[in-house]
Formats: C-alpha cells, sequence, structure tokens
C-alpha cells in the first residue's frame, strides 16, 4: 500500500494480533532500526497508523465481517481452532472473491491443516461459537505463507539482558535447547541463581 502497488483499505488487527502489535509498539528500542528511524521521521506510531485499526470488541467485529468493503484482517489463532480467525473465516470462506492466508504451521488436526488440504469447493469444520464445530463451505482463495515471530536463542538473550527481568519461565520449545538456555542463564546472572530460571520442566 505504501509503494501503490495495492489500494489503500483499512487494515484490522484482532485478538491476540492486536495485543501483541501493541506490546511490538513498546518495544520499539528493540526493534530494526529502519522501523526506529521510520517512527522518529514520521511521528507516527511503528505499526499502529496509516490504515491499521485496532479491533475494539464484538460489535466492532461484527461491522467489519458485515461489510461489504474491501479490507484486511490479521486475526489470531492462526490454525483457526480459536480466537478471533474463525469468526471471520466462517463469513468469507464461502465467498469466491475473498482469500484467507494461513501462516505458520498447521497442526494435523488442525481447521487450518484441513482447510490447506481441500480442494476449492470443499467443507472445513470451524467452531461455531458455542463450543461445537460448524461445516463451512470453502470457495474462498487459500494460500499458505510460511512466516514466524519466534526469538532465537541471541534474540532471547537480547531481550533479556534490555529488561533485567527478575525471572525467567522458559516454557516453550525442545527439552534439551531449553534446558541448556536455562543453565546458561542461572551461570551468567546472579539474580536468577535462587531457582528463578525455570527451563527445565517439561511445558
Amino acid at each position: 500500500m505504501a509503494s501503490g502497488l495495492l489500494p489503500h483499505v483499512p487494515i484490522h488487527l484482532d485478538g491476540l494480533t492486536r495485543q501483541m502489535t501493541e506490546a511490538y509498539e513498546e518495544m520499539l528500542p528493540l526493534l530494526p532500526q529502519t522501523l526506529q528511524n521510520r517512527q522518529r521521521s514520521s511521528g507516527q506510531p511503528a505499526f499502529l497508523s496509516g490504515t491499521v485499526h485496532l479491533v475494539k470488541d464484538r460489535k466492532d467485529r461484527e461491522r467489519i465481517i458485515a461489510s461489504d468493503q474491501p479490507a484486511v484482517v490479521v486475526a489470531s489463532s492462526g490454525m483457526l481452532h480459536a480466537g478471533a480467525s474463525p469468526q471471520y473465516a466462517r463469513a468469507w470462506l464461502p465467498q469466491s472473491d475473498n482469500a484467507l492466508f494461513v501462516v505458520g504451521y498447521q497442526d494435523a488436526e488442525s481447521p487450518g491443516r484441513r482447510l490447506l488440504e481441500l480442494q476449492q469447493g470443499g467443507e472445513v469444520l470451524l467452531p461455531d461459537g458455542k463450543g461445537g464445530r460448524e461445516a463451512i463451505a470453502a470457495y474462498a482463495r487459500v494460500e499458505r505463507f510460511y512466516l514466524s515471530a519466534h526469538a532465537d536463542r541471541g534474540g532471547l538473550l537480547g531481550m533479556i539482558a534490555r529488561y533485567s527481568p527478575g525471572k525467567v519461565l522458559l516454557t516453550h520449545g525442545e527439552l534439551g535447547p531449553r534446558s541448556n538456555l536455562a543453565g546458561y542463564l542461572n551461570s551468567k546472572y546472579e539474580g536468577l541463581r535462587q531457582g528463578r530460571c525455570a527451563g527445565a520442566q517439561k511445558g
């Protein structure tokens, strides 16, 4: 949109995506210098500016879903098993002029994986908002992109060094690397030597 390759349309952020984007705004000094420079030169937030909007509540979401105007929605969960994304998918998948782009890993049992395996015009079971699932026709364009927001070891260590947390809980990832990182942190940081870095538990 900034370069004119796409028309300017609203970009709505919903669910955990909304909360994480707000968090990234607060973490701007840790992000790439180009983003920091853009924020300084424009005087606008790095992410929440221009056509980008936060979905405030259920009514706001329903208004976006019901609108016939072009828009982009970035919503959690990316596997379509929970969060805000199934609500948009239920409404927009049946129309062939819409598109749903799946990013990242899709569990074998997730609706997102099923959607990727479909031939156009098949059905996918999506949460119905009442604790069950409902078959939804999928005529929209569906594509997958491999994106990740995970930090590597260096990125994690950089954040720990910057924020000097009192406690560090390592709860995601393979047990071996997690235990190795816990051992490193316990040896490097005096404040974490009193059992404050929990990395060996299976999480």
